[in-house]
């Protein structure tokens, strides 16, 4: 649901900003019936309602089993033994997990597995997970089907389980909440928490060489999120002297946010760490190129498809295409964005599975 920060699930007001929720949002558009379960500990802070019912189920053995990295639900699996046959698919989300194992055991049939993991998580020298996949996956999951959200992570589960969807389907975003502009500013944006793993300084200190060059010297950085990080950026910013181009929105309601997205040129991601990264599909739906490392799984998809320039320790020169060739980019954009939505994910998801059951 959220992407935990020092292995703390933060406590948030709601779920609607989530990739989740879209999904379910997608679903519902497609004329599905939709229960989302997950576990308690990502229950938001405020009651809020949903078109869509919500299930949320207690973990048990968290220190084993920590909620942030491999939830265990015994009340999710009774909950599945008991209504399973009231469903007629089930989604779980990642192959190396219980909500996952609970499903292949109840419903084989019935379940899709959506990969997002790339690689075995490095917790305890990566053992648990290679343990998982070879001696619990192998035998106990085979008959589900899996189909991953990015080509590293279909590449990655394949070596594994051989019911692996050669369809790709990602998180979708719900298009209702987005504006898709042709027409920019000079303005590039940066969508992220002000913490250690995004790399926000990377970005600012390119920014100052950018701004000093002939082609950006009238470019501004708009910078969303918020994070313990803030004042050390914002001292950045002053020593570098580029405090009138630089600008910490916060936290910013969406529908601002989305208006400024939408009128730059660029969006800059720099993280070392983060495999799904929102914001990148935001900002091409919003028509807005990406300049991104290699580290998200979606990379791949923005190099492919001339969304953008992806390259890792990108810099002073990337800026300058970007920036330079922008009409194109955006034209790419525009044009692949409606393979984004949550109502394509969700469609492409149904019927990848109906066609493996009509097989």
């Amino acid at each position: 649901m959220f992407t935990p920060d020092g292995g703390v699930i933060p406590k948030v007001d709601s779920l609607k900003d989530t990739m989740m929720y879209n999904m379910c949002l997608g679903f519902r558009q497609s004329g599905h019936e939709v229960t989302l379960c997950a576990a308690e500990e990502y229950r938001p802070v405020k009651e809020e309602e949903y078109p869509f019912g919500i299930r949320f189920f207690r973990s048990a053995f968290t220190r084993l089993f920590p909620p942030t990295a491999l939830p265990c639900s015994p009340e999710l699996k009774r909950f599945l033994k008991r209504n399973a046959a009231g469903y007629d698919v089930i989604i779980s989300s990642e192959l190396f997990s219980f909500p996952s194992l609970y499903a292949a055991l109840i419903a084989p049939g019935k379940t899709v597995i959506w990969q997002e993991l790339s690689v075995h998580p490095a917790k305890f020298h990566r053992l648990p997970s290679r343990f998982w996949y070879n001696f619990l996956a192998r035998p106990l999951m085979r008959r589900p089907l899996v189909v991953a959200r990015s080509e590293a992570a279909r590449d990655f589960v394949s070596q594994y389980h051989k019911n692996t969807s050669d369809k790709i389907v990602d998180h979708g975003i719900n298009a209702d909440r987005f504006v898709t502009c042709s027409e920019k500013t000079d303005s590039l944006a940066v969508v992220a928490q002000l913490i250690k793993r995004k790399n926000v300084d990377r970005i600012i200190a390119a920014f100052a060489q950018f701004v000093r060059h002939p082609a950006g010297c009238n470019y501004v950085l708009k910078i969303f999120g918020r994070g313990p990080l803030e004042q050390e950026l914002k001292q950045q910013v002053r020593k570098a002297g580029i405090e009138d181009r630089v600008t910490f929105f916060g936290f910013t309601p969406h529908s601002e946010m989305v208006e400024h997205l939408s009128r730059a040129k660029a969006s800059l991601i720099a993280t070392s760490r983060d495999l799904n990264v929102v914001s990148i599909p935001e900002s091409i739906v919003c028509g807005t190129p990406v300049l991104t490392n290699t580290v998200p799984n979606s990379a791949r998809t923005v190099a492919q498809h001339n969304l953008g320039i992806v390259k890792d320790n990108w810099g002073l020169d990337e800026l300058l295409e970007i920036t330079g060739n922008n009409a194109r980019y955006v034209a790419n954009c525009v044009a692949y964005a409606p393979q984004l939505t949550s109502l394509h994910a969700a469609e492409t998801l149904v019927n990848e599975f109906l066609s493996r059951q009509h097989h």
